[in-house]
C-alpha cells in the first residue's frame, strides 16, 4: 500500500502548488485519470490475494476521493 500512499502525499502537494485550474486539470488527469497514475497501481490487484485485495482497493478508492476534493476545492 506504500505506492497509495505516495501517490497520495505527491498528488496532495502537486494540487497545493497548483496556480490555476488549467494545472489542477492537468494533475487531475495524470493522477485519476484513464490511463493514470492511481489506474496503474489497481491494474496490480489481479496479483493480489483476496484480503490484500480488498484493502488496496479500499485505500486506492480513499486515495481517489481525497484528491477528486483537494481538486475540488
Amino acid at each position: 500500500m506504500g505506492d497509495v500512499e505516495r501517490l497520495l502525499a505527491a498528488g496532495l502537494t502537486d494540487i497545493a502548488a497548483a496556480r490555476d485550474n488549467r494545472a489542477l486539470e492537468e494533475i487531475r488527469v495524470r493522477l485519476l485519470g484513464k490511463k493514470g497514475e492511481r489506474t496503474g497501481l489497481l491494474r496490480q490487484l489481479g496479483q493480489m490475494a483476496d484480503a490484500e485485495r480488498r484493502a488496496f482497493g479500499a485505500r486506492g478508492n480513499e486515495a481517489k476521493d481525497a484528491l477528486a476534493g483537494a481538486i475540488e476545492a
